[in-house]
């Protein structure tokens, strides 16, 4: 499976340029898997270090994107865009990047128990 991509035009958001990611957040609240991260852009000028004006929003954790596209509609500035892979990751329970557990509520298959319990620890004699 590819990897999946997410790029964010900072002409159109963030950065100072766009609108102030602050005031619209519609791509943080929309995404499930909190796949982005608010924060400062890093080496701006500022006038007032103390009040930071230049904000941006950035993909920090593509590897948890299910590639839903919520955040690709929601954005009313169409700042967005999510690539790579072969279309919408299932959201199905135990999928990967999902952090959902399997429907039987993450209980372990019986032959876990057997493999484990079947490897016992030598206790270690001392060394003379």
């Amino acid at each position: 499976m590819a990897r999946t991509k997410i790029k964010i035009d900072y002409g159109l958001c963030g950065d100072g340029q766009g609108v102030d990611p602050r005031e619209c957040g519609e791509c943080l609240r929309a995404c499930g898997p909190a796949v982005f991260l608010l924060h400062q852009t890093l080496g701006a000028v500022e006038p007032d270090p103390f009040d930071p004006q230049a904000w941006r929003v950035t993909p920090m954790w593509a590897t948890l994107c299910d590639r839903c596209g919520r955040c690709v509609e929601v954005c009313p500035q169409k700042a967005i865009a999510v690539t790579g892979g072969a279309g919408r990751r299932s959201a199905a329970a135990g999928a990967p990047g999902t952090g959902r557990r399997p429907a039987d509520g993450g209980a372990p298959s019986a032959g876990w128990r057997s493999r484990i319990g079947s490897h016992r620890l030598r206790k270690r004699s001392p060394a003379s």
